[in-house]
Formats: C-alpha cells, sequence, structure tokens
C-alpha cells in the first residue's frame, strides 16, 4: 500500500500567510533534546459511539463504529505518535500548549483547553469526523493548521476521518486495514510539520 500515492494536494489545508502570522503563539523550549510528543485529542470519536449507544435506531452502526473508533484509539494513533517521536528529536516546549481560538477545522475546543492547555505535547491534532456528504465525494483524511509558533512551526492542527473508510469485519477492524491507516495518518503528519528541519528548534 502506497500511502503517499493515496494523498493529494487537497490533504493540507494551511492558513494564508497573513491570517498564519495572526494564529502564531509564543511558546518557550527547553535546552535538552528529546523525542517529539505528538498527542491526538479523539474525544469527538468517542462522543460519536457514546451517541450511538444511547439510541436505539443506531444500534447496528454502533459494534463497527465502536471497532472503528477503538482501532484509531487504541492502534493507529499510538502507532503513528511513536513513528514520528523516534523520528525526530527536538527540542521540547516548556509549557502547556495552549488554543487561542475556540475552534480547529471543525472541532469546537473545550473550556479546559482553552484555559489550561495540553501538557506533554509539542504538536497536538484534534480529531474531528467528516460529514457524511463530504465524505461520499472525498474520503481521504485531511489535516488543517490552526496554530504555529513565534517561528512559524505547526503547533496544533485538526485531522478530519471519514470513519467508514476504516474496513471493518465481523465487528473487528484487521492487521492490514490498520497498517494501511497508520501509513496514510503518518504522511498527512510528515505534510503537516512540512518535513523541513526549519520548522523545528534542534
Amino acid at each position: 500500500y502506497d500511502a503517499a500515492e493515496s494523498l493529494n494536494s487537497q490533504t493540507i489545508e494551511v492558513p494564508s500567510g497573513d491570517e498564519a502570522k495572526k494564529r502564531r503563539i509564543h511558546v518557550e523550549y527547553s535546552d535538552q533534546v528529546q523525542d517529539m510528543r505528538l498527542v491526538f485529542d479523539a474525544s469527538s470519536l468517542t462522543a460519536r459511539v457514546h451517541t450511538l449507544g444511547k439510541s436505539f435506531a443506531d444500534i447496528e452502526l454502533y459494534n463497527p463504529t465502536r471497532a472503528r473508533v477503538t482501532a484509531f484509539e487504541e492502534i493507529i494513533f499510538p502507532a503513528v505518535t511513536k513513528i514520528w517521536g523516534e523520528a525526530l528529536k527536538i527540542r521540547p516546549l516548556q509549557q502547556n500548549i495552549v488554543p487561542h481560538v475556540s475552534t480547529c477545522g471543525q472541532t469546537s475546543i473545550s473550556e479546559d483547553h482553552l484555559t489550561n492547555g495540553v501538557a506533554d505535547a509539542d504538536l497536538l491534532i484534534y480529531v474531528e469526523l467528516g460529514e457524511d456528504s463530504t465524505c461520499q465525494i472525498n474520503s481521504m483524511p485531511k489535516i488543517h493548521i490552526c496554530h504555529f509558533d513565534q517561528d512559524m512551526r505547526p503547533l496544533i492542527g485538526s485531522l478530519t476521518l471519514c470513519l467508514d473508510e476504516l474496513g471493518v469485519q465481523d465487528d473487528e477492524v484487521h492487521v492490514k486495514e490498520a497498517h494501511k491507516h497508520i501509513a496514510q495518518i503518518s504522511q498527512l503528519v510528515g505534510r503537516f510539520l512540512g518535513l523541513s528541519p526549519s520548522l523545528f528548534k534542534f
């Protein structure tokens, strides 16, 4: 499976130059170098499962949806985090990442994150579910940059997923299917980062 071939130029959305400058957050970095800490906030996926579980009409969707969400939370996102943590050694942030806007992409950011930020993170990505109508046209995952640091290094973004794109058989996600999405999202995170050493403080 060639993840790079499956993605196109529309899979990453970057603000215009002027807008990007408005979205800068001043942060302090440590002098010590360590693995990059990538954090996925997948609370929207958990909320989707919770909502389905409360509706008898959606009960047939519950098990496959739960299988998909579990695969993302327990297999795919941890694997992507490990891949990039081992690939990039950087000077870590000395503070929590605190978003300065109430939404990132289509994701509403929690009051806790707006007030206290997210600890132990050098890169924060909010995960959101794509609209059914949009996913029918293009089911590829997309990533959007919401905040940069003072040197224009990406700090916060949103990842839009079409959940049904992750194949399920007998309410299980098979290893091959999980590996396909690990490769795809790893490529997408690379594009988010720009794969440019100039974006990072070494």
